[in-house]
């Protein structure tokens, strides 16, 4: 299931203050037209949706109408003191529920700081219990920096907080990390994360998180990333690419390019292509 990331088709970066550009409602168009099978909402762009009085289940019929799954909602930071905001925990897990999201994407050290494991072990297991009374599955993103870029801490956090929580896996984080996903349990991966970007980093982390490019355009190796899960085109597989550049484009065109540019690597690497035939061996329907 390909699907158009929370951040790719918002006309905006993260943190910009025209953030997000174009309406939601528009984004699922511009991504149903490209071709898209889904994608992901930020928890605040429901609330927006709610805000303009429309109930659950109008909100869902807005998707599934342009036959569009959501199959994860981002994102949920964690606190530069430690901890999580209950107001975005309150929002998010009410966001994922609402749209039947399978998981909703974590981050641990956003900051970087790298703050004791135990603190953040602590923090994530919180979380999580909070999330299985709702009915919430989580999924922690590790980072290209800060604490979780260690695959064993990681495993940790996961470990100590027990049943439930899984994995989202970038290959941008992943590359920036010096890791790849055979560095984590194969069986925690719920979702994956595709873009692209110059081999080694540009400026700062900042800088270089918010100027990645489209599939193809970089130097990333993507198509070891995705060889490297078994059954990847089994997972939802979101392009998420984060560029001034691709949120400066006409929306319908960046979705064109977004969808376009990553269904070529998938290609590349045997899983579905545009037709809909899985074309690895023994697996054609």
């Amino acid at each position: 299931m390909l699907i158009a990331a929370a951040h790719t088709l918002t006309g905006s970066v993260p943190g910009a203050a025209d953030w997000p550009r174009h309406h939601i409602l528009e984004r699922a168009a511009a991504a149903a037209a490209a071709g898209f099978d889904g994608l992901s909402l930020h928890f605040r762009d429901y609330l927006q949706l709610q805000g303009e009085g429309r109930t659950d289940e109008e909100i869902r019929a807005a998707f599934s109408g342009l036959g569009l799954a959501v199959p994860t909602v981002e994102f949920l930071p964690d606190l530069p003191g430690g901890g999580f905001d209950p107001e975005a925990v309150d929002a998010a897990f009410a966001a994922t529920l609402a749209l039947g999201a399978g998981s909703l994407n974590v981050g641990l050290d956003m900051q970087g700081a790298c703050p004791p494991v135990e603190r953040l072990k602590q923090d994530f297991a919180n979380l999580n219990a909070q999330a299985r009374e709702r009915g919430v599955t989580l999924a922690l993103e590790p980072l290209g920096w800060g604490a979780t870029r260690d695959p064993g801490l990681v495993a940790e956090v996961l470990d100590h907080a027990g049943e439930g929580p899984g994995l989202v896996l970038d290959v941008w984080h992943l590359s920036r990390a010096g890791t790849t996903p055979a560095d984590f349990d194969a069986g925690r991966i719920l979702s994956l994360q595709i873009c692209d970007a110059p081999d080694r980093p540009e400026g700062d982390v900042l800088h270089d998180t918010m100027n990645r490019c489209l599939c193809g355009e970089g130097t990333l190796d993507i198509p070891g990333f995705l060889s490297s899960v078994r059954g990847f085109d089994a997972f939802p597989l979101a392009v998420e690419v984060i560029s001034p550049d691709l949120a400066a484009m006409p929306l319908h065109e960046a979705a064109r390019l977004a969808h376009d540019t990553a269904r070529v690597t998938i290609e590349a690497c045997g899983g579905e292509t545009a037709d809909g035939k899985d074309k690895r061996p023994g697996r054609e329907r």
